[in-house]
């Protein structure tokens, strides 16, 4: 536990202490204003004074939401803190960037809260028992309408007395029967009967350590059930590059998703059924560079969706190779199948702190594949299968809000 966090943290107000309290428990601006019946506007400015005085106002986005959940959240909740620290006569005012950054990080900050399973009631029908006295009544008649049937039938068609008798006998007891069973039909007893579906344990996601280099062994062949068909391009010769300003280059084949450019990105629309691919196919390259600007829009959040860079793709392959990055700023070179959305890590993760916005660059040359998060190397792998192929951008998302997206993508050849 650092004192100078917690001198920080002892420096709010109450009311500042609340706002930050239900930002941390998932509650957004306009729930918080309902709980503690003020308006949302003063929500914003408390917790804009909390970014001042905790110092949050210094960091990056994807700092200030670790810190604020890994660091501030943990001490908010357990340690003594004293009633309320003195406060000036006029609150400090909140300076417009600060500000912004409130209204910003509004949706990143709040985590993922699983919807609750209700209690299901299922209950047994009653059978009510018919009233006794209606169905005596309705048995004696049929009883008398039965012998007086017989006796007609016997008379007019010269029976002898002695069949008459067990004619009338045998329907005595016929009909005896049917009184009994139906005098006292069987009752149900309600009993009713409780469901309780019990919703399972959110997993929890533990840091992995950073793993710089590995070596796995060559991929088992799998059968290619689930890749997609599609017809190789045409060559593309390298250099290759796409700003993405205005519409993608023609030579972009999409293999699944909803690709699109917007604000002049490369990106795809919510998508639900796995990967979304667009693909440079060349069956043709072998070594080369990949630079690429790419734009996370909620790091740390629940709905962030994940993106990766496929590389020496073809057509006959039932798994991508490809290094991808998560919602949790992880980065791996994995196995990617287009209609599974979570890739199979080869050789663990590598962890790295970065902004929204960073530049991506993958180097393939022989055997060797390298990642490297601006500049900075994360993950190095020597792999053999994946001897040449084109390139593929992928991202997985289920919301619009959390979909990743690429710009200025830049290929060079390499010796």
């Amino acid at each position: 536990m650092s004192a100078e966090e917690l001198k920080k943290l002892a420096s709010l107000s109450k009311r500042e202490r609340e706002v930050l309290w239900l930002v941390c428990e998932g509650h957004s601006y306009e729930e918080i204003s309902q709980k503690l019946y003020i308006s949302i506007p003063t929500v914003k400015a408390n917790m804009g004074r909390v970014y001042v005085k905790l110092g949050l106002d210094q960091l990056q986005k994807a700092e200030r939401i670790r810190v604020i959940h890994q660091v501030y959240w943990p001490l908010l909740k357990n340690a003594e803190l004293p009633s309320e620290a003195p406060q000036a006569e006029t609150p400090i005012p909140v300076p417009e960037p600060v500000a912004q950054m409130v209204d910003d990080d509004e949706h990143s900050i709040i985590p993922y809260r699983p919807e609750p399973i209700d209690v299901i009631e299922i209950r047994t029908p009653e059978r009510v028992s018919p009233r006794p006295s209606l169905w005596r009544f309705v048995i004696i008649l049929v009883l008398g309408l039965g012998v007086i049937a017989v006796a007609y039938f016997a008379f007019f068609m010269n029976r002898d007395q002695s069949q008459l008798g067990q004619e009338l006998t045998a329907a005595v007891a016929q009909l005896t029967q049917v009184a009994l069973a139906q005098t006292n039909p069987p009752t149900l007893a309600a009993a009713p009967t409780q469901v309780v579906v019990q919703p399972t344990a959110e997993p929890s996601i533990q840091p992995a350590a950073m793993v710089i280099t590995a070596t796995p062994p060559p991929p088992t062949a799998i059968p290619a059930t689930s890749a997609p068909t599609f017809t190789p391009a045409p060559s593309i010769p390298l250099p290759f590059s796409d700003s993405f300003d205005n519409e993608p280059s023609s030579q972009w084949q999409v293999f699944s998703g909803n690709w699109i450019t917007m604000d002049k990105e490369y990106t795809t629309a919510e998508y639900h059924n796995g990967w979304a691919l667009a693909a440079l196919d060349d069956p043709t390259w072998k070594n080369y560079r990949i630079q690429v600007d790419v734009n996370v829009p909620h790091m740390y959040a629940a709905s962030q969706g994940q993106l990766g860079i496929m590389v020496r793709i073809s057509s006959g392959q039932p798994k991508y190779l490809g290094f991808t990055v998560d919602g949790l700023s992880r980065g791996s070179w994995s196995y990617v199948t287009v209609d599974e959305t979570s890739p199979d890590p080869i050789a663990g993760f590598g962890k790295f702190e970065v902004p929204p916005q960073f530049l991506l660059e993958i180097e393939v040359r022989g055997n060797q594949f390298v990642a490297k998060v601006n500049g900075q190397e994360i993950q190095s792998l020597s792999i053999s299968g994946y001897d040449s192929g084109g390139i593929a951008l992928g991202v997985t998302c289920i919301t619009n809000q959390g979909c990743p997206s690429f710009d200025n993508l830049k290929i060079e050849p390499l010796p």
